[in-house]
């Protein structure tokens, strides 16, 4: 069995995210932390990354529709999320809101909106928000 715990993904495989997280998942079983360098098109992309059974933290160097983030619901364990490129949206602050698991979030180089990162902080002040 693999002992690698740290894994990134991209789209030179041609396959979008939904048919490769439960390949490699099979391959890479013991991943805490997946590093996303794909465009998340539909909820089922980032559903598909459940299938790592012990992922704890999710750094997206990607791109991610408003329209794939109800997919992120399916990660209930995820306890960190870093955005690297893209910021993120109000609707994914809404989403994120919602992981009752979430302790840290790192928003990178683009601030979010100020009304939705006030609406995020006042429903989770337990959640560490970073740049």
């Amino acid at each position: 069995m693999s002992k690698i715990t740290h894994l990134a993904g991209n789209s030179l495989a041609g396959l979008p995210l939904s048919e490769l997280a439960p390949k490699l998942a099979v391959v890479f079983p013991n991943v805490i932390c997946f590093t996303l360098s794909y465009f998340a098109n539909t909820p089922g992309d980032l559903a598909a990354l459940a299938h790592f059974k012990d992922l704890k933290k999710l750094v997206n160097g990607g791109t991610i529709k408003d329209e794939a983030w109800p997919g992120m619901l399916d990660l209930r364990d995820l306890q960190a999320y870093r955005a690297m490129k893209d910021g993120i949206s109000d609707v994914a602050l809404e989403t994120l809101a919602k992981l009752k698991k979430l302790k840290s979030l790192r928003y990178g180089t683009k601030a979010p909106d100020a009304a939705a990162m006030t609406a995020f902080k006042k429903q989770r002040p337990d959640v560490k928000v970073e740049p």
